[in-house]
């Protein structure tokens, strides 16, 4: 078969060479543009109240890790227990809940204060009860797709065409 082309053989190489040109940097374009939408959408059913206090969680909440073919969204918030000395990502926290009760105590001072509609209040600890999860990672999910519904199709297919 030496010296035989197929028919279109010409247009199929060329849209081929387009194809794995434009590829790599249309796949990350494509990446950065969703997990900005997706982080605007998180944003958006973020709590704000509780742990969350108002939008300083919210605007913790960010493309943490960036490499070729990923996008890790989080938020950048973490909160250490002085009684286990573990760290946990304040997302993880407000996303799934915490089953038990826990005690809080003051750290740079000597009792705890705080301000509600009941008053102002005072206590040396105070015990957190279990926290209700509250999701808003998995549910902007949907919410994404819907403004996304074909990205790698039409990306594919942008691509084909140079």
């Amino acid at each position: 078969m030496v010296g035989l082309r197929p028919f279109g053989w010409d247009t199929a190489i060329k849209h081929a060479k387009n194809f794995t040109k434009g590829l790599p940097n249309g796949v990350e374009t494509a990446l950065d543009a969703s997990a900005n939408v997706m982080v605007d959408e998180v944003k958006k059913l973020a709590p704000s109240s509780g742990m969350a206090r108002g939008d300083t969680y919210k605007n913790s909440i960010d493309v943490v890790h960036a490499e070729k073919g990923l996008r890790r969204i989080a938020s950048n918030k973490f909160v250490t227990s002085i009684s286990t000395g573990k760290t946990w990502n304040l997302g993880m926290i407000l996303e799934f809940g915490v089953s038990h009760s826990w005690v809080i105590r003051p750290v740079l001072a000597k009792v705890l204060f705080w301000s509600s509609p009941k008053g102002v209040g005072f206590a040396q600890e105070v015990t957190h009860p279990p926290m209700p999860p509250q999701p808003h990672f998995a549910p902007a999910i949907p919410e994404v797709r819907k403004k996304f519904p074909n990205l790698f199709n039409t990306m594919m297919v942008k691509l084909w065409r140079g």
